[in-house]
């Protein structure tokens, strides 16, 4: 709520630290609540963002910034597991 999208940040990084996926769009990081009839468009879809190839299944750590139209700066980090 209340995001300045100008501010967000979302990255994921595998387990040496390297970039795995980035996204400046809030809206485009939207995740299905029921899988099977989730659209392909919302969420990490656990592909490399340069190569486009399929991850590994394993622990990625991400980071996501932001800040409210209060001004409130928010960072958040921590961990998504990728099941194949």
């Amino acid at each position: 709520n209340s995001i300045q999208e100008e501010t967000f940040i979302f990255k994921v990084y595998n387990s040496l630290g390297d970039l795995m996926y980035q996204s400046t769009n809030p809206t485009a990081l939207r995740c299905c609540v029921n899988p099977p009839v989730c659209s392909e468009s919302g969420g990490w879809n656990g592909k490399h963002y340069l190569t486009n190839k399929a991850l590994p299944a394993d622990a990625y750590v991400y980071e996501m910034y932001y800040k409210e139209e209060k001004g409130w700066k928010h960072k958040e980090i921590g961990t998504i597991t990728l099941v194949r």
